[in-house]
Parts: structure tokens; C-alpha cells; sequence
């Protein structure tokens, strides 16, 4: 805010400064960290406006101080419009191919974004050795919840489950929504033990409490299979295959439980 772009973004002005050489001592262009002896002999500040208002700014300095004619200024603000339609266009763009890859209930990755990652990781995991680890969810009993509380009930249960399982998680790894309610989770560089530590905590965070919806406790838990590449699978897609066997022994053995699958 005690800059001169943050200034001129708030105000939406432009500023024009054809001698900036005697400024006064606290005189700030960008913020920050930036020194106090940043030379500045000229200056141009042109903020960005979009649909929702000032988007960011383009900035010009010179060494020297130089005349900025009415000419210069209008073309000045003419780059400043073409600029921030560019930026807007490739914002929407990326937002298109974020929604595109993403679950929109649970805001996790979809089913499209996780084939292409895993596909990736287990390239990574031939290329530099190691192992990644897959770890497969599903809530127990889900039908259950719908059947008692209602759909709303259950996708706020998906919500909730989502969210806990991506604050155990590190931002290297890759949690997606699979189907339905099952989930499942990408661990680059991980071996059976340390996913299977991963699934114990992911298993505690979600049902060691009860999850208040519409002022009703809802008691909600979690079933996961593991395994490991290479050593308990030798593709990627027996890797999943592998943790899906997984997952159903650990349904068929009393939920709430983590089994690890292999070979």
C-alpha cells in the first residue's frame, strides 16, 4: 500500500513522471524488500483494469529522466488496455482447464487429473528410482448416510472428508475424487510404510470426531488399501488394482481399517 504501483492499483490512476530523480527519501515504486537506492529517472505506472477493476499494473522506468508527450501517454494507456485483456483472457483459460480437472463438489482433483498423474509419477519413479505409493478410500457405508440424512447430508460428508484428508497430506501429493465416494491419494517418492502411516493418520483425522451437519452429528469412517510401486505392482495400472484389493479386504475385514496390498 506504501508503494507507488499499490497507490496508483487502489486509486486507478495513472501516474506519469518525466523526472523522478528528486524524489523524497521514502519514495517506493514496488514495496517490499525493494532498496532504497532503486534509480529511477523517469516513471510510468498504468493500471490494468478488467470486468472487476484493477487486475495489476504495468510499469516503465528509465535510468534518465525523459519527456513523456500527450502522444506517448495516450499510446501508454492503449498498451495498458491491450495488456490486461491478454491477462484476463489467459486467467479465464486457466480457469477453464482448472474446472476441467477438478471435482466440483470437493474441489479435489477428478478422475482425469489422477490417471495423468499417475501415469506421470510412475514414469518419475522409473526415471529416478524410489518408490510412489497409492493409497485408495472409500467412506464406509456411505448409502447409509444418504438413506438417513439425505444427498445434501452426504455431500457435505464428501466435503468434509475431502478437506481432512488434504490437510495431512504434503503439497506434492495428489488427492482426487475417484467416483462416487471413493477417493483416492498419489504419494510421489513414498514407500508401503510411510503410506501406510499416512492411511493410519488420514483413517484418525476422519473418524476420531463427528462431523455437525444441519446441527446433527453424523459419525462418518473410512476404509484404505495401499500399495507400492515397483515392489508391490509392475505397472501402473496393476498398482491400482492392487490398492482397489486392497481397499475391498479391508471392507470385507470390518472397515474402518488400512490394509496394504502386493504381489
Amino acid at each position: 500500500a506504501e508503494s507507488q504501483v499499490g497507490a496508483a492499483c487502489v486509486g486507478d490512476y495513472p501516474v506519469l513522471m518525466e523526472d523522478a530523480t528528486g524524489r523524497k527519501k521514502g519514495f517506493i515504486v514496488f514495496g517490499g524488500d525493494e532498496e532504497e537506492e532503486h534509480r529511477v529517472g523517469a516513471l510510468a505506472i498504468i493500471p490494468l483494469k478488467g470486468m472487476d477493476g484493477v487486475i495489476g499494473a504495468l510499469v516503465m522506468e528509465s535510468e534518465t529522466p525523459i519527456p513523456i508527450s500527450a502522444t506517448d501517454a495516450k499510446n501508454l494507456r492503449l498498451l495498458g488496455v491491450m495488456a490486461a485483456h491478454a491477462l484476463e483472457t489467459v486467467w479465464e483459460i486457466e480457469e477453464i482447464n482448472r474446472r476441467a480437472r477438478t471435482d466440483a463438489l470437493t474441489g479435489l482433483a477428478n478422475r482425469q487429473q489422477f490417471e495423468e498423474r499417475l501415469s506421470r509419477i510412475v514414469m518419475e519413479t522409473n526415471r529416478f528410482g524410489g518408490s510412489c505409493t497409492l493409497i485408495v478410500v472409500d467412506i464406509d457405508q456411505f448409502k447409509h448416510v444418504n438413506d438417513t440424512h439425505g444427498h445434501q447430508v452426504g455431500d457435505e460428508v464428501l466435503k468434509r472428508v475431502a478437506n481432512a484428508m488434504e490437510a495431512e497430506i504434503r503439497n506434492v501429493d495428489l488427492c482426487a475424487r475417484y467416483g462416487g465416494e471413493e477417493m483416492a491419494l498419489l504419494l510421489p517418492q513414498t514407500d508401503l510404510s510411510g503410506g501406510c502411516q499416512l492411511a493410519e493418520r488420514l483413517r484418525h483425522a476422519v473418524g476420531s470426531r463427528a462431523f455437525v451437519i444441519g446441527g446433527r452429528e453424523v459419525g462418518v469412517t473410512i476404509s484404505l488399501g495401499v500399495a507400492t510401486y515397483p515392489e508391490g505392482a509392475r505397472d501402473r495400472d496393476e498398482l491400482f488394482a492392487v490398492a482397489d484389493r486392497a481397499l475391498y479386504a479391508a471392507k470385507r475385514g470390518g472397515r474402518n481399517q488400512v490394509v496394504a496390498g502386493g504381489l
